[in-house]
């Protein structure tokens, strides 16, 4: 719980930061270390995830009002043909 909330704030820790904290939380040097690089790559992911959802939701919304002006399109033809 302590790595996340420090990740949350500082997403890269000097060595000397990441020797106290591990002091602090009784772990070695390297399972800070490591912790924060695997967690990095996990935000990463995450925001490149994100970003993906939002780009379909974008296209989905674009081609729904495209695909509604197309229909418009059609029947104002329709009626001013008749």
């Amino acid at each position: 719980m302590e790595l996340e909330k420090r990740f949350e704030r500082q997403k890269y820790l000097a060595s000397s930061e990441r020797t106290t904290l591990a002091k602090t939380l009784k772990i070695s040097d390297s399972q800070v270390k490591t912790w924060f690089q695997n967690r990095r790559t996990k935000w990463r992911r995450q925001a490149a995830e994100e970003k993906e959802l939002e780009r379909q939701s974008t296209n989905r919304l674009l081609l729904s009002m495209t695909s509604f002006s197309s229909k418009q399109i059609c029947a104002d033809v329709g009626r001013t043909s008749n």
